[in-house]
């Protein structure tokens, strides 16, 4: 793959002006050529680069081809970049970070608390496994997107409080959430959940879980081991019953249960369980 790309990127040529050199960016580790390696980081081999690559980089990206721009990115993650060298390869910053987060390359977000991307009009599919590398993330927005689950590497994010992934087409959330010990909102409304994985009862410091607008068919028993939980809403889901275990939620004031086929035998026994928490049929 390596030498593939090696040789793409060989045979690659820049449009020139008759009679005008290409223009080479004086930088520490260049030598003429467009790539040269890094020789203060022999363990994870880094990459300098000059215009004339800059150059041959955004032309990839600019293409619109998804495999010219996958493979760019193969490039980039190998390069030490500036934001002056992203500015130059995609100017609009919406759509920069869009095309790097997709791409895997979260270098541009290292240092963030909060990662928003609700305004983009561009829909994810997925988060990247780099995601891993964000471990100052306090919280992740992503609402409105086409994600269908969370990469294992979340576990990770050992810093984050808040995840918002309301609107997606997520239909299972993989175990390694129940490692988020830190989380303390999960907002997972309008989406394709038919239950939850047990792990879920790990996050001993949840306090605000939202499970509306899914396809909830059951809970398991481990939600009765949140014991902060505050609030948690079912609604509109096809669920006819909780676990009993729901009755060591002491900490529960309010209970969402609206949409659901619950009888009004299980309505009797749920008010029985939480007698201090304010349910919603």
């Amino acid at each position: 793959m390596l030498k593939k790309l090696r040789n793409y990127w060989n045979k690659m040529t820049l449009p020139i002006d008759e009679g005008q050199e290409a223009p080479v960016l004086p930088l520490k580790g260049v030598k003429g050529s467009s790539l040269v390696p890094n020789k203060e980081d022999q363990d994870s081999p880094r990459v300098e680069i000059d215009l004339d690559g800059l150059k041959k980089l955004k032309i990839m990206v600019d293409s619109g081809d998804e495999v010219n721009i996958s493979l760019a990115f193969q490039l980039i993650k190998g390069l030490h970049l500036t934001s002056l060298d992203l500015d130059f390869l995609i100017k609009d910053r919406d759509k920069r970070d869009f095309i790097c987060f997709r791409n895997g390359y979260l270098t541009p977000f290292a240092d963030l608390n909060v990662l928003d991307f609700g305004r983009w009009k561009q829909k994810i599919t997925t988060i990247p496994i780099e995601i891993a590398e964000l471990v100052l993330l306090k919280r992740i927005i992503l609402p409105g997107h086409h994600l269908q689950t969370l990469p294992a590497e979340i576990k990770h994010l050992c810093q984050l409080e808040w995840l918002n992934l309301y609107d997606n087409k997520i239909d299972h959330l993989p175990e390694e959430i129940g490692e988020l010990r830190g989380l303390r909102w999960l907002f997972l409304r309008d989406n394709y959940l038919k239950t939850m994985p047990p792990s879920i009862g790990k996050l001993k410091g949840l306090i605000r879980l939202n499970l509306s607008n899914n396809h909830l068919t059951s809970l398991p028993d481990e939600v009765g081991s949140l014991p902060l939980l505050d609030e948690l809403n079912l609604n509109n889901n096809r669920l006819t019953e909780l676990p009993e275990s729901i009755k060591h939620l002491k900490k529960l004031t309010r209970l969402y249960v609206k949409d659901n086929p619950i009888s009004f035998k299980q309505r009797g026994e749920l008010r029985f369980l939480l007698p201090h928490t304010k349910i919603f049929f």
